[in-house]
């Protein structure tokens, strides 16, 4: 099956998430609006909706064995490309939520993950697999 996600979420402050997704993440603006904008999120359709300062964020929940967070969106890279943006990261001095590491190690779904924050504090989930075949691999 294929098809290509669309993920839309609020923001207290667009401009910043703007700068975030365009200058951080690089990913190109695609329509807009005075309230709203769409990205180009690694070939899937991202929504960002300005909404009052006065609406609550929902508290995230973590993994009590691995303290990452559960709630996260994110994409699956080229194992190369996940090396280039974890290089590029690294650099550039971004802070991470979960730091650049493997997972798995050894089992079934072994990857390469880095997790990172837009200002808003929606969580965003960097993954790679070396054997992309065993992305559903059970």
């Amino acid at each position: 099956m294929g098809g290509k996600f669309h993920l839309a979420f609020a923001t207290r402050d667009l401009e910043k998430a703007k700068k975030f997704y365009s200058e951080v993440l690089r990913c190109e603006e695609g329509r807009s609006g005075s309230t709203w904008v769409d990205y180009n999120f690694f070939g899937h359709q991202l929504t960002i909706q300005f909404v009052s300062s006065k609406q609550v964020m929902t508290p995230n929940y973590f993994h009590p064995k691995t303290m990452f967070p559960a709630n996260h969106f994110g994409v699956i890279l080229e194992w190369e490309k996940w090396h280039s943006l974890k290089d590029r990261l690294l650099e550039e001095k971004t802070a991470f939520v979960v730091e650049p590491q493997k997972v798995f190690p050894g089992e079934t779904g072994e990857q390469m993950t880095l997790m990172i924050k837009d200002d808003d504090g929606h969580i965003i989930e960097f993954k790679s697999f070396e054997n992309i075949e065993s992305v559903f691999k059970k």
